[in-house]
């Protein structure tokens, strides 16, 4: 039983996002996020913290639907996560970090072609990983690096990296850096936490997902993430308020409930366990992770 749970702890902490997007893009790479904004020539996605703007002449289609006719990307597109009036967005590049022109990199370039060039590199990082492409991904945060060696999401996204290719303790110190260069920063928290999950600490797990919370108490990832290290700690009680807040906020998540049905079945109330299990499954049926709906399977196989 132990090893289901945390099958799902673990599928739940490299998920790209909850309620996904697929992005096709003409390059033929593909990219897998949440959807923040629509425009008449962009798109802005959001993945693992940072927000991500792509113009609709790049697009193929959107899960699975053409775009149609392409739109004529700008000349000198604002990088995403700042508006024009020069504000930023939640959790973006420009928000987290000190001005460009206080990176490392060369001198040659403008903060504006510097802003450019990282943005450019992230969007390629995170398709990689999309696709599991991870060196290609970790060249192209290195590149980042090169031009700012204290950017917070450049660590972060590391730290997502690694944990989706199994380098737990990598991971780890990648998102310790993040949350050096920025203490404030909720999704590394959650990365972090994520990780301590994966290695079956729960207890730090649980402090890490509580810090995310100070900072972001409705944050739906770290809410997640309670939940199941609630589970793993045995505390089911607070798993199922943990999971029930998650399904509040939003009412589609498999994982959470997945989770709730794990809390309610080890806590011996099997008719709402199975309930809650049964909802998991449609909806990891419908995303096409077949891995999870098994998994619901056989713990519904041997349940009371």
């Amino acid at each position: 039983m132990k090893k289901i749970i945390l099958f799902f702890l673990a599928a739940g902490c490299v998920s790209l996002s909850l309620s996904a997007e697929t992005i096709k893009l003409k390059s033929g790479q593909s990219v897998e996020g949440k959807i923040i904004e629509r425009s008449e020539s962009s798109i802005k996605l959001e993945m693992e913290g940072i927000t991500l703007t792509y113009f609709l002449d790049q697009i193929e289609s959107v899960d699975g639907k053409s775009l149609g006719s392409s739109v004529t990307t700008p000349e000198k597109p604002v990088p995403a996560g700042t508006s024009p009036d020069g504000n930023s967005g939640n959790a973006t590049v420009s928000e987290k970090q000190p001005t460009l022109g206080d990176a490392g990199g060369s001198s040659k370039s403008s903060p504006e072609e510097k802003m450019s060039d990282i943005q450019d590199y992230l969007k390629q990082a995170v398709s990689y990983i999309a696709n599991k492409q991870y060196d290609q991904a970790s060249e192209e945060l290195n590149k980042v690096l090169e031009l700012d060696p204290q950017l917070a999401q450049a660590h972060q996204i590391f730290g997502y990296l690694h944990m989706a290719s199994g380098k737990y303790e990598e991971a780890v110190e990648s998102y310790k850096k993040a949350l050096t260069i920025d203490p404030q920063y909720t999704e590394a928290y959650v990365g972090l936490a994520d990780v301590y999950t994966a290695l079956d600490r729960p207890d730090e797990a649980l402090l890490n997902y509580q810090k995310a919370m100070d900072i972001k108490p409705e944050s739906i990832e770290a809410l997640r993430g309670v939940g199941f290290a609630y589970n793993a700690l045995g505390k089911y009680t607070e798993a199922i308020a943990a999971f029930k807040k998650v399904l509040a906020l939003e009412p589609n998540y498999a994982q959470a409930y997945a989770g709730l049905g794990f809390a309610y079945a080890f806590s011996g109330q099997y008719e709402e366990a199975k309930r809650n299990l049964l909802k998991a499954k449609v909806m990891f049926k419908q995303e096409e992770r077949f891995d999870e709906v098994q998994k619901i399977d056989s713990l519904l196989t041997n349940m009371p």
